[in-house]
């Protein structure tokens, strides 16, 4: 089911029902989005909880010029950011005099974006066990 203009502008009036059937609806894909970003479950409920709370508390400022769900998934990935920056932790190492730290370029940090990807969707690819092995056939290899 599509979020028509009536579904937004019952928002905008405030009405429960109506943010209870977009957080029905757009849950499930705002955590699975913010679960690929994060690569924490935790940290990804926290994030998603936080989305639909800027939602409810921003819904006046939607304009419409984007489809509902862009504007949704823009607020997401936002709140991924302000979590991943205050995560940053700015080190210095005291022991030496002049110390400059090496800072990855743009390549390495694409180059390990990428490898971090590649090692999330193999562990998402890896087939769901149908049963558990015996320690006998573990230990006998």
């Amino acid at each position: 089911m599509p979020i028509d203009r009536r579904t937004i502008e019952a928002l905008q009036r405030g009405e429960e029902g109506a943010y209870a059937a977009v957080v029905d609806l757009l849950i499930g894909p705002v955590y699975r989005f913010l679960l690929r970003l994060s690569g924490s479950p935790t940290v990804a409920e926290d994030l998603t909880q936080e989305t639909f709370l800027a939602v409810w508390q921003s819904i006046a400022t939607f304009g419409g010029r984007s489809r509902f769900k862009t504007w949704v998934f823009g607020i997401a990935y936002h709140q991924f950011l302000r979590y991943r920056d205050k995560r940053k932790v700015e080190t210095v190492q005291l022991d030496e005099g002049e110390y400059e730290a090496e800072t990855p370029g743009p390549e390495q940090l694409l180059l390990e974006a990428d490898e971090q990807q590649r090692v999330r969707q193999a562990i998402y690819d890896l087939p769901t066990p149908t049963e558990k092995p015996s320690a006998w056939s573990i230990w006998k290899g």
